[in-house]
Protein backbone atom coordinates (compact mmCIF):
# COMPACT_ATOMS: atom_id res chain seq x y z
CA UNK A 1 0.00 0.00 0.00
CA UNK A 2 1.40 3.72 -1.27
CA UNK A 3 0.78 6.06 1.09
CA UNK A 4 2.30 9.39 2.38
CA UNK A 5 4.33 8.10 5.21
CA UNK A 6 6.25 5.83 2.03
CA UNK A 7 9.25 8.15 2.68
CA UNK A 8 9.69 6.85 6.20
CA UNK A 9 10.43 3.51 4.64
CA UNK A 10 14.13 2.72 3.25
CA UNK A 11 14.44 -0.36 1.67
CA UNK A 12 17.82 -2.82 1.52
CA UNK A 13 18.44 -0.79 -1.82
CA UNK A 14 18.47 2.45 -0.67
CA UNK A 15 20.94 1.13 2.27
CA UNK A 16 24.01 2.39 0.14
CA UNK A 17 22.31 5.81 -0.97
CA UNK A 18 24.77 8.58 -0.35
CA UNK A 19 24.52 12.30 0.79
CA UNK A 20 26.82 15.17 0.67
CA UNK A 21 26.67 17.71 3.63
CA UNK A 22 28.43 20.95 3.72
CA UNK A 23 28.97 22.23 7.36
CA UNK A 24 32.15 25.31 7.54
CA UNK A 25 33.31 24.61 3.85
CA UNK A 26 33.72 20.71 4.24
CA UNK A 27 31.44 18.61 2.73
CA UNK A 28 31.19 14.84 3.79
CA UNK A 29 29.99 11.92 2.27
CA UNK A 30 27.55 10.19 4.89
CA UNK A 31 25.27 6.82 4.71
CA UNK A 32 21.84 6.29 5.60
CA UNK A 33 22.02 5.39 9.63
CA UNK A 34 19.19 2.81 9.39
CA UNK A 35 18.33 -0.79 9.02
CA UNK A 36 18.81 -0.33 4.85
CA UNK A 37 22.30 -0.05 5.81
CA UNK A 38 23.62 -3.43 6.94
CA UNK A 39 27.00 -2.12 7.56
CA UNK A 40 25.32 0.45 9.81
CA UNK A 41 23.00 -2.31 12.14
CA UNK A 42 26.09 -4.60 12.54
CA UNK A 43 28.84 -1.75 13.52
CA UNK A 44 26.28 -0.57 16.15
CA UNK A 45 25.55 -3.71 17.45
CA UNK A 46 29.15 -4.56 17.52
CA UNK A 47 30.23 -0.76 19.12
CA UNK A 48 27.31 -1.42 21.76
CA UNK A 49 28.50 -4.51 23.07
CA UNK A 50 32.03 -3.23 23.17
CA UNK A 51 31.31 -0.37 25.15
CA UNK A 52 29.06 -2.87 27.33
CA UNK A 53 26.06 -0.21 27.48
CA UNK A 54 24.42 -1.70 30.28
CA UNK A 55 24.72 1.12 32.83
CA UNK A 56 21.25 1.50 34.74
CA UNK A 57 20.58 5.31 35.07
CA UNK A 58 20.11 5.67 38.66
CA UNK A 59 22.64 8.62 39.70
CA UNK A 60 25.02 10.67 38.50
CA UNK A 61 27.87 8.35 38.75
CA UNK A 62 26.43 5.77 36.04
CA UNK A 63 24.32 8.68 33.33
CA UNK A 64 28.31 10.14 33.04
CA UNK A 65 29.32 6.42 31.90
CA UNK A 66 26.09 6.01 30.12
CA UNK A 67 26.63 9.55 28.37
CA UNK A 68 30.45 8.41 27.90
CA UNK A 69 29.35 5.15 26.08
CA UNK A 70 26.68 6.79 24.19
CA UNK A 71 29.71 9.18 23.01
CA UNK A 72 31.94 6.33 21.96
CA UNK A 73 29.17 4.70 20.17
CA UNK A 74 28.19 7.29 18.05
CA UNK A 75 31.85 8.20 16.94
CA UNK A 76 32.62 4.29 16.14
CA UNK A 77 29.34 3.45 14.39
CA UNK A 78 30.10 7.12 12.27
CA UNK A 79 33.69 6.23 11.83
CA UNK A 80 33.19 2.93 10.59
CA UNK A 81 29.55 2.97 9.01
CA UNK A 82 28.34 6.04 7.61
CA UNK A 83 31.15 8.86 7.24
CA UNK A 84 32.89 7.70 3.86
CA UNK A 85 34.55 10.60 2.95
CA UNK A 86 35.14 14.56 2.79
CA UNK A 87 36.23 17.10 0.49
CA UNK A 88 37.13 20.82 1.55
CA UNK A 89 39.14 19.78 4.92
CA UNK A 90 42.15 21.41 5.31
CA UNK A 91 45.28 21.70 7.91
CA UNK A 92 47.17 24.73 9.23
CA UNK A 93 48.79 25.21 5.89
CA UNK A 94 45.73 24.90 3.59
CA UNK A 95 47.04 21.73 2.57
CA UNK A 96 43.67 18.97 1.84
CA UNK A 97 43.57 16.37 4.25
CA UNK A 98 43.02 13.08 2.56
CA UNK A 99 40.08 11.27 4.23
CA UNK A 100 40.88 7.95 6.04
CA UNK A 101 39.11 5.96 8.97
CA UNK A 102 41.99 7.01 11.14
CA UNK A 103 41.89 10.20 10.25
CA UNK A 104 38.26 10.38 10.65
CA UNK A 105 38.41 9.22 14.06
CA UNK A 106 41.07 11.39 15.43
CA UNK A 107 39.42 14.22 14.08
CA UNK A 108 35.85 13.61 15.34
CA UNK A 109 37.28 12.89 18.97
CA UNK A 110 38.08 16.51 18.84
CA UNK A 111 34.57 17.41 17.97
CA UNK A 112 31.58 15.62 19.75
CA UNK A 113 29.28 18.04 18.93
CA UNK A 114 29.79 17.36 14.79
CA UNK A 115 29.42 13.86 15.64
CA UNK A 116 26.09 14.71 16.63
CA UNK A 117 25.37 16.99 13.99
CA UNK A 118 26.22 14.05 11.29
CA UNK A 119 24.50 11.35 13.11
CA UNK A 120 21.10 13.75 12.86
CA UNK A 121 21.79 14.37 8.89
CA UNK A 122 22.51 10.31 8.24
CA UNK A 123 19.43 9.65 10.17
CA UNK A 124 17.00 11.85 8.34
CA UNK A 125 15.46 9.77 6.04
CA UNK A 126 14.52 12.70 3.30
CA UNK A 127 18.25 13.32 3.17
CA UNK A 128 17.93 9.73 1.08
CA UNK A 129 14.79 9.49 -0.39
CA UNK A 130 13.43 9.32 -3.67
CA UNK A 131 11.92 12.04 -3.63
CA UNK A 132 14.81 14.31 -2.09
CA UNK A 133 17.22 13.36 -5.21
CA UNK A 134 14.43 14.36 -7.59
CA UNK A 135 14.75 17.91 -6.49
Amino acid sequence: MQTNLSKFYMDSDSGDKTFKYMVHGVTFTLKYAGRANKEFVLCLARSSMKHQVTAIIDDDANQEQLFNATKNINLDVMVESLLIGWSGLVDDNSKQITFTKHKAKELLTKLPDLVHELYAVCQNTNNFSEDFEKK
